[in-house]
């Protein structure tokens, strides 16, 4: 607690110091212009009101950077140089106020109206920017969620009709004695727990705290766990030793996302039953690796589309600046390699061990 309001302390009082070199880099700024005006309006002996106007200009463009010391600081300054060079007697600073006053409210006014003006266009726009931002952010969470939420749905929905396809073709052979029905009832199990594991690791993907909470190689592995299903699909997840601590979060969220992509696509399309989740570290690339040895593809390229879920996968790598490569060819399985080029920071334990 102590420390953290010493840092307070001290992040505040550099602000300060800050603000008030900033200041004092303005007066000094707004004199120099008001001495060269000065001295120029007075060797092509311009008019008092000539010279008034030029000032006003500087207090302008000095209020306009929102500090209201200095553009008072100018405003004084300017006031000073037209009564002792252009009001009569020159050289002389005038007690009589008069002209000084209008000088003088004149000037302040400008500076607090600019200024004033200023300040509330400066904080309207970080509003409006952090309002933007915000919205930005929802979006996106939203969008994410929508989509899950739409996968999500989509899967029960086609294992629910295969389940229920199953189940109605068990009845009926029942009713004519075919000895088909217990099969027909242990496909109809294998769906509904295929169902069961592609919804779970739907749900998994819902949480957006899991890698602040577990980081990338436990979410992987929650992961991958929630997806086995006994007797029928083994799932297994290996890495060699990546420290998570050293990727960026974003980083983190997007592969857990395409490993979760990577197995759904594999439990709808490939009826595999081993699915394998790799995270690994060569000399210059992160690589995330989904295999199955399901059915596979009869195109080695798949075209992009919601039936393979493979454009979200690749948006994704895109965005990350990484290469998504996938291999299928008919019944020997899929591989989706995602390799991101890391070479400005260390990511392998020195022993470079298995953390599973």
């Amino acid at each position: 607690m102590t420390s953290s309001v010493t840092g307070l302390v001290e992040h505040v009082s550099t602000a300060i110091h800050r603000s008030d070199r900033h200041s004092a880099a303005l007066c000094l700024f707004g004199s120099a212009i008001l001495a060269l005006l000065t001295c120029v309006s007075f060797q092509v002996h311009a008019l008092p009101s000539v010279a008034a106007l030029l000032y006003m200009v500087v207090i302008v463009l000095v209020s306009l950077q929102g500090r209201f010391i200095p553009a008072i600081f100018v405003s004084i300054v300017a006031i000073c140089c037209l009564d002792y060079f252009f009001i009569e007697p020159v050289f002389r600073l005038s007690k009589a106020a008069t002209l000084n006053g209008v000088a003088l409210v004149a000037y302040l006014t400008t500076a607090l109206v600019v200024t004033g003006l200023l300040s509330r266009v400066s904080k309207s726009f970080q509003e409006i920017r952090a309002l933007l931002a915000k919205t930005a952010r929802q979006s996106a969470v939203l969008k994410e969620h929508n989509r899950l939420a739409e996968e999500i749905h989509d899967s029960l929905a086609q294992s629910f009709a295969g389940i229920s396809m199953q189940l109605f073709a068990a009845q009926e052979a029942i009713r004519t004695n075919d000895d088909n029905g217990v099969g027909y009832v242990e496909r109809a199990n294998d769906l509904a727990r295929f169902g069961l594991a592609q919804a779970r690791s739907s749900a998994l993907s819902l949480r957006s705290d899991i890698i602040e909470e577990l980081g990338l190689i436990d979410a992987l592995q929650m992961l991958v766990e929630l997806a086995n299903i006994p007797g029928r699909l083994r799932c297994d997840f290996r890495s060699n030793g990546v420290r998570q601590g050293s990727l960026p979060p974003h980083i983190q969220q997007d592969f857990l996302r395409i490993a979760q992509e990577g197995i759904s696509n594999a439990l709808r399309r490939g009826k595999p039953t081993v699915v394998g989740v790799s995270l690994l570290m060569d000399s210059s690339n992160l690589m995330l690796e989904i295999t199955d040895n399901g059915s596979g593809n009869e195109d080695p390229v798949p075209e992009i589309g919601e039936g393979w879920g493979l454009s979200n996968m690749r948006e994704r790598a895109k965005n990350l600046g990484a290469e998504l490569d996938i291999r299928t060819a008919a019944g020997r399985g899929t591989s989706i390699i995602v390799r991101l080029p890391i070479n400005w920071y260390p990511l392998t334990d020195e022993k470079n061990e298995s953390l599973f």
